[in-house]
């Protein structure tokens, strides 16, 4: 095998890398590069390194349920307790726009009823934890099954990866053809 080719001095990585950085900052590919490094690739890093704890590790929590309505028509699940009131969210990531465990009908038939919420906290950003329902048992009934969470979660998890590659490759297009419009060249 011939080794001359990957030979490359200090002073080429240098001029590949001075090139390369003035191609993106003057076709905006910097931004591109920004937006999947924060808003796709941290997102997706963190579910697929959280770990679903077993049933048997989650927190519990008690009271009566309540309610909050978001915006396009999603809802948190909380409970009201002397402590006051937590809420929970049915979102595996940043990606998925289901924050709800259930419907809006479904929802204000528990509300106000005595309930167990089991629970873990997730790490979803920078900063950011969220108290993820995994399980729900009002008035001794389980109306939300740890192994539909689970199943679920891992669905999440595993198309997580595939969801950044492909945003990532359909991002590296647009910069390409960008440069085509622009008339950036290789040289």
């Amino acid at each position: 095998m011939d080794n001359n080719n990957l030979d490359i001095s200090g002073r080429d990585i240098k001029k590949v890398i001075k090139y390369w950085s003035h191609r993106l900052w003057q076709n905006g590919g910097w931004m591109v590069i920004f937006i999947n490094l924060f808003i796709i690739w941290i997102p997706a890093y963190y579910l697929y390194m959280t770990d679903v704890p077993s049933e048997y590790d989650l927190k519990k929590s008690e009271g009566a349920i309540v309610y909050k309505e978001l915006t396009k028509g999603d809802n948190l699940i909380g409970l009201s307790n002397a402590e006051g009131i937590e809420y929970f969210s049915c979102r595996t990531d940043s990606f998925s726009r289901k924050k709800r465990c259930f419907g809006k009908p479904n929802i204000i038939l528990l509300d106000g009823k005595y309930g167990k919420i089991y629970w873990f906290e997730q790490k979803m950003y920078l900063f950011t934890k969220q108290k993820t329902l995994a399980k729900l048992i009002v008035d001794g009934e389980e109306k939300y099954s740890f192994n539909k969470f689970k199943k679920f979660f891992l669905s999440a998890k595993k198309w997580i990866s595939w969801i950044a590659i492909i945003l990532f490759f359909f991002s590296f297009i647009v910069v390409k053809a960008y440069d085509k419009k622009i008339g950036v060249s290789d040289e």
